[in-house]
Order: structure tokens, then C-alpha cells, then sequence
């Protein structure tokens, strides 16, 4: 008895002032994906259910409509009547009355203006409602992902007319990644004996800290400072809108598009985010006694890059925009290292300042490796040989500064007295390197390796004084971190389907803006073009 009477005292107290707030407390709402291509998920009540009340409370907003509009017609023709019954009473009526009667009219015409205004709100009302409803699908299964973003522009701009998106799926093993053939002078190896770090897996350390043996010669280790090293000896790095050779080499093959990769590495960084969903870096070969390392790049790796696109003799140089970037020593120390490790000891000393020899000028630094994919045709310069490496048998040759340098190179003496002295660990070791650089240039280092066609990296871990060690890591070690698996599958055909990417912008771009010279900046949530 209790119950029963709480129950309609409850339904009492949940009555609705209007059909509008009755639909909303008594029709639960739909618990959707947006723009999902599976069936949406419902909260106890099937469609087909909620599809018929919503009919039912249409059809009794209409009934309620027409009835207010009935009404609004009889008060008019009644306001009427009683107008000309005034009229006709004027001359019997006195003159105290006749304004009585005159202000009553005016109250009656006010009145019916503001019903006919409340009328045609509600009809405005009515109408919204009857297109929503028209439009509800009957079947969200069937609608693709087209069909429902097409239908969202069109709901929120009904009168402005948009083209349709055009939608493709690229495929990479369609994608042809061609080498294109041409003679070039012998690659350069290395030298003291470095050669033993490609075959043997680790951190190959200069000289062993327990018993102060040297595993190379100990001339590789104090380093030549800056000051006393000529770079006027070593050949000037052309980028790719000055070097000629490559802008004819782009018209014989026909591409639209050349670049190095130091220039197109930057901006392809930002279709891997996109193309992995932001796939976390695996460390799983860190040791347990770094503590909680972080499975995200950095947040200078994940900022935007920007590349200009030079109109040069029908076909368009992609140059890295080094607007906002300077030299430093580190920079400087990477041209002079990857010499010191690809020559003689006697050779090398001839680029010292204080040598009257000059050193004659090196044919190595117009090895290049050319490849072609669709518009665009690829330059990768090749630091190192070695044949007995897979594949083609070049690696590059990176050197690597120690944290304290790269916190604040403007002031590198502060920080040259760190040093490498262990494995692992959070600081002063080598585990300590190669946790920061899987998150801030391991995946460029993977891109430039692949578009030269090489089979790896050589590091050298310095701290701008002296050298600490050696490591090799193949392209099946930058995979492993990058896309999680040794297998190198992965990473080629996310490389071809970024590579496709780029060249569609960049076409999109030129046939907007041609034979002019775009900067095209590339980000996260941020595309655009400069012109």
C-alpha cells in the first residue's frame, strides 16, 4: 500500500510543464560513437523504439499547433466583431466611454500580435524538428565514415554548398621505392681498427675502466678542439636548391620534387606520429636499474618543422628552413669526427690549423645515394663502407654529446668534466645516451637510413674533449624501439606510405601557388602554407 501510494506521489511530482521537456525526461538518450562505422550502442531501449516516440511527440506538437492557430482565429474575428460594434455605438455612448472602449481594442490587437508571434516561433520550432527527424538514419550500420562526416558539415552550414572529400586508400606494396644508378667515387671505411664495432653488439668502449687497457688507439681519444681544426680544407655542403648535379639529376628521371635527407626527415617525423597513433617507444632492452623511463618523445622532437619548396628550372628543391637555427659545437665536432674516423692518423693531421700542408680535396663527399619514389626523387650522402655489412653496405656515422653538453652548448665548458663511466644507470652512462637519444633523434636517425638505403648507425659518445666509446645499431635495433619489433617490414611501409603523404601535399600545394617558392610547416594539429 506504501509503495503504491509513493509511486504515485512520485509520478505526481515528474509531471512535464511541455512536450518538449516530456520528450526529454521520458526518451533516454542514445549512448553513440560519433561518425562510428559499427551499429551505435543503446542504453536498454532498441531504435526502432525511440524512432516511434519521437513520431508520436512530432505528431502531438502538430495537433497542438493547429489548435493554437484554430484559436489565434477565433480571437481575431471576435476583435473584429467587437470593433464594429464599437464603431456603430459611438454617437449613443458617452465621451468617458468611448475611450474606455478604444483602450480595450488596443489591449485585444496587442494580444493577438503577441500570439501570432508565439505561433510562428513555435511553427519555426516544428519545422527544425520535422528536418532533424527526416534526416535521423534509420540505420547507423549502413552510414560509412564519408557519409557521416559529409552529413555534419551539411547540418551545420544548410545553406552554404561544400565540394564533396575525396578519399583514397593507399596500399605501400603499390609503392615503388626505386634506387636510381649512377657512378660515384669510392665510399670511405673506417679506420684504427672501428671496423670490430659493426659485428659486435653493445656499447664498445675506448679504453677498458678496469684495467686502463685502450681497445683502439689511444690517439682517438683526446679530441682536436675546434679552434685548431681547418673546416675551410673540407668540401662547403650544398643543399638541395644549389647542387646542380642533383637538380639535372631530378629533370633525367623525371621526377617534380628533390631533397636530401636531412631536409625531408624533419617534416616525416610528423606522418609517423600520425600513421603509428603515437605508438609508444619501446625500452625494453633498458636495464631495471634506470629508473622509470618515459615511453614518449620529447617535446622538441614533437614541435613543428618547416621546409621551403625553391622553384628551380621546372622542378621544386625542398631546403630545411634554418631560419631560427645556428651553428654550435656540437654541429662543428660532427664534421670533424666523422673525418677523424674515416682517415689516417697522418692524413688527419693535415687538417690541423698549424699544418703548412694543405690537405687536397676529397672526392668522398660527392658519394651519393639517389632514390626515387612517384614526384619525388630522394639525396642521401654516404659517410661509410664497410662490404661485408647486408644490403648496399653503407652505414652513417653519428657522434653523440653527452647530456651536459647538449643542456647548454652555448657554454660547453662548464660541462666537459662529465664523463661515461658506467654501463647503466640514470647518469654518467652509456644507458643514460641511448635513452635520450630513442626520444629525440633515433627516428630521424631511421629516416635518413632508409631513404640512403644503409643498414645502420655508427655513434660516437663524446663530451667535445674525449671519447668514451663506440656503438653500432643496425636498422632492426632503431625499429625495435621505434615500432616495437626487429622485423623491418613495419617501418618500410610507413616509410613509403609517409613519403606518398608528402609528395600529395606538396603537389597540392604547387598546383595552388606554382613556380613560386612555399614554406610548408608541418605539425600535429598545425599544416599550412607560406607562399
Amino acid at each position: 500500500m506504501l509503495g503504491r501510494q509513493m509511486s504515485q506521489a512520485l509520478a505526481w511530482r515528474q509531471g512535464s510543464i511541455c512536450l518538449f521537456c516530456a520528450a526529454r525526461t521520458r526518451v533516454q538518450p542514445l549512448l553513440s560513437r560519433p561518425f562510428a562505422t559499427s551499429r551505435p550502442l543503446s542504453k536498454n531501449k532498441p531504435v526502432g523504439k525511440l524512432r516511434r516516440r519521437l513520431k508520436v511527440i512530432l505528431e502531438k506538437e502538430r495537433n497542438a499547433i493547429t489548435e493554437e492557430e484554430a484559436a489565434t482565429e477565433q480571437q481575431d474575428g471576435q476583435d473584429e466583431s467587437l470593433e464594429d460594434e464599437s464603431a456603430t455605438d459611438t454617437n449613443l455612448v458617452k465621451p468617458k466611454a468611448k475611450k474606455k472602449t478604444a483602450k480595450s481594442t488596443k489591449k485585444t490587437t496587442k494580444a493577438a500580435k503577441k500570439t501570432t508571434k508565439a505561433t510562428k516561433k513555435t511553427t519555426k520550432a516544428t519545422s527544425k524538428t520535422t528536418k532533424k527527424a527526416a534526416t535521423f538514419p534509420g540505420d547507423f550500420g549502413s552510414m560509412s565514415l564519408k557519409d557521416a562526416l559529409l552529413s555534419a558539415t551539411s547540418e551545420s552550414h544548410d545553406d552554404e554548398s561544400f565540394e564533396p572529400l575525396e578519399i583514397r586508400v593507399l596500399y605501400p606494396e603499390a609503392l615503388a621505392f626505386t634506387p636510381v644508378e649512377v657512378e660515384k667515387p669510392p665510399v670511405p671505411m673506417l679506420s684504427y681498427g672501428l671496423d670490430r664495432v659493426l659485428f659486435n653488439p653493445g656499447v664498445y668502449r675506448l679504453q677498458d675502466t678496469r684495467s686502463r687497457v685502450y681497445n683502439f688507439d689511444p690517439y682517438l681519444e683526446k679530441i682536436m678542439p675546434v679552434k685548431e681544426f681547418n673546416f675551410d680544407a673540407l668540401s662547403e655542403y650544398k643543399t638541395s636548391s644549389k647542387d646542380q648535379d642533383l637538380l639535372a639529376m631530378t629533370k633525367k628521371t623525371g621526377a617534380k620534387y628533390t631533397g636530401s635527407t636531412s631536409s625531408m626527415s624533419g617534416i616525416l617525423q610528423h606522418f609517423h606520429y600520425g600513421l603509428s597513433s603515437f605508438r609508444p617507444l619501446n625500452h625494453g632492452m633498458l636495464s631495471r636499474d634506470f629508473p622509470s623511463p618515459s615511453n614518449k618523445f620529447s617535446r622538441i622532437t614533437l614541435g613543428p618543422s618547416a621546409v621551403f619548396l625553391r622553384y628551380k628550372d621546372g622542378a621544386y628543391a625542398i631546403d630545411d628552413d634554418k631560419s631560427y637555427d645556428s651553428p654550435n659545437i656540437m654541429s662543428w665536432l660532427g664534421h670533424s669526427l666523422e673525418k677523424l674516423l674515416t682517415t689516417e692518423r697522418s692524413e688527419f693531421e693535415r687538417f690541423r690549423r698549424s699544418n703548412t700542408e694543405t690537405p687536397a680535396e676529397e672526392n668522398s663527399s660527392r658519394c651519393y645515394h639517389y632514390t626515387k619514389q612517384g614526384n619525388i626523387l630522394m639525396r642521401s650522402q654516404l659517410d661509410a663502407y664497410d662490404p661485408r655489412l647486408p644490403g648496399t653496405g653503407i652505414f652513417d656515422l653519428k657522434t653523440r654529446a653527452v647530456v651536459s653538453i647538449r643542456m647548454d652548448h652555448k657554454e660547453y665548458e662548464k660541462g666537459a668534466g662529465y664523463q661515461l663511466r658506467h654501463s647503466t644507470g640514470k647518469w654518467e652512462s652509456f644507458e643514460r645516451e641511448f635513452y635520450d637519444m630513442t626520444r629525440a633523434t633515433l627516428l630521424k636517425y631511421s629516416l635518413q637510413v632508409r631513404m640512403g638505403r644503409m643498414d645502420g648507425i655508427f655513434i660516437a659518445f663524446h663530451n667535445v674533449d674525449r671519447i668514451f666509446g663506440f656503438q653500432y645499431l643496425s636498422l632492426a635495433d632503431l625499429d625495435e624501439v621505434l615500432h616495437g619489433q626487429r622485423d623491418t617490414t613495419l617501418g618500410d611501409q610507413e616509410f613509403k606510405l609517409s613519403i606518398a603523404l608528402v609528395d600529395e601535399i606538396i603537389s597540392k600545394a604547387t598546383a595552388q601557388f606554382p613556380n613560386t617558392v612555399c614554406q610548408k610547416k608541418e605539425a600535429l594539429e598545425h599544416r599550412k602554407y607560406i607562399c
